[in-house]
Formats: C-alpha cells, structure tokens, sequence
C-alpha cells in the first residue's frame, strides 16, 4: 500500500498537468501562466515524494504534451525549463550557496530562453517579423523581460511551497495513511 501513493500521486498529478497544458490550446491568453502553472505541479512531486518521480512526471507529461497539446510553443517552454525547474530548485537549495544557485539557475533559465527562441524560429518557423515592432528587433528586451520574471517566479514557487506546506500538506498525509 505504501508505494501505491507515489504513483497515484504522480498519475493524478500528470493528469493535471496535461489539463493545464490543453488549457494554453483554448485561452492562449493564459498559455504561460498555465506552463508555469504545470510546473507548480512538479514541484508538488518534488515536495511530497523526491525529485525521481517528479523527473517520471516531467518525461511523462513532456511526452504526452508533444503528442496532445496544439499549441507547441507551450510544450517547448515546458519541455526546455518550467517542467524540470522545480526539480533543479529543490537541488541547488540542498547543494549550493545562494550566490551560486542564483547564477546556476539564471544560466539554465537564459539557456531555456535561448533554446525556446531559436525553436520558435527554426523549427515551429514563427516569423523573426514578429519579434519586432516598427524598425527594433526585440529578443534582448523580452529576454531581459523574462529574466524579471523569471526572478518572480522563482519567489512564487518559494511562495507556493510554503502555503502548501501550512495549508494543504496536512491533506495529502492523511492520504497516505
């Protein structure tokens, strides 16, 4: 009975997570929100049981994602950081000083940036017109946007884990039982 939690856990959880992720198909609006949301969910997996299984999740729902959900541009953002940054969060806070996990986690998250533009143009083929607006090109400016809010996502999360832990966690341990 012990290890049926993990993987209902980790199954619900995956479930989840593809809601959210065909939720960007329906209200593009919302598409980054709902990716930064589904990586909330990991981060549930790596709170509740370890980073292996939210590792399990992520493959999973990157897959799943890949195959179901229309909208690509949502699944690379997922696939390339917010699907596993929880997991490299939780392992910078045990193993590193806070200086050098700021610069690890800036360095992954510019790399994602990076990767997530040069798909957007190459393979997904998003006009470079639609990164500009009259005569300026923009990428530098959007990143240097979403580095901002890459650093408020990343107090969220913190945020998130904590309100978890005062409100919710009481819950999934009596789940366990």
């Amino acid at each position: 009975m012990k290890n049926s939690f993990p993987i209902a856990l980790c199954s619900v959880i995956t479930a989840l997570s593809i809601v959210l992720m065909l939720i960007t198909a329906v209200l593009p609006v919302v598409a980054y929100s709902c990716v930064m949301l589904t990586g909330l969910c990991t981060a549930l997996i790596v709170e509740e049981i370890d980073g292996r299984y939210a590792m399990c999740v992520f493959a999973a729902v990157s897959i799943l994602s890949a195959i179901l959900i229309p909208d690509k541009e949502s699944v690379i953002l997922y696939i390339v950081f917010f699907g596993y940054y929880p997991v490299l969060k939780e392992f910078l806070l045990k193993k590193c000083k806070t200086v050098f996990s700021w610069i690890i986690k800036m360095l992954a998250f510019n790399a994602a940036c990076t990767v997530s533009y040069i798909t957007s143009i190459y393979v997904l083929a998003v006009p470079r017109d639609s990164f500009m607006i009259g005569d300026m090109y923009l990428p530098w400016v959007i990143l240097i946007m979403a580095n901002i809010l890459f650093v408020i996502y990343d107090y969220t999360l913190d945020v998130m884990k904590k309100l978890y832990r005062i409100k919710f966690k009481k819950y999934i341990q009596n789940m366990k039982r």
